[in-house]
């Protein structure tokens, strides 16, 4: 997902105003409340996406940074939405057609 970020951003840092300690307890803080409780951080995001990311991009990103790991897509799921067949349909925006899309949202 940070590395999907990375590419998006254009190789801006995630988190450039957090210092790797202080980002390492939020994240385990996060961690920790989604272990303890099922409906922690279902519908939001620990980052958001580039401002300038298309809806295709932007949806990439947030499927790939879910904060409960089972949730997120694989690399090969990437691989699948950034297939050729798909790329000009990205670059303009549009969503490519995903089995099970309703699981990444």
């Amino acid at each position: 997902g940070m590395l999907i970020f990375e590419v998006i951003s254009g190789g801006l840092l995630p988190f450039p105003d957090t210092a790797d300690d202080e980002l390492v307890r939020f994240l385990h803080g996060v961690a920790k409340e989604v272990d303890a409780n099922e409906n922690a951080w279902l519908n939001e995001h620990l980052l958001e996406a580039p401002s300038h990311a298309n809806k295709a991009l932007a949806h990439l990103f947030y499927s790939t940074t879910h904060a409960r790991s089972l949730l997120r897509r694989t690399f090969s799921d990437v691989i699948a939405f950034l297939s050729p067949h798909h790329f000009d349909d990205i670059k303009q925006g549009l969503l490519p057609s995903i089995e099970n899309e309703e699981t990444y949202l």
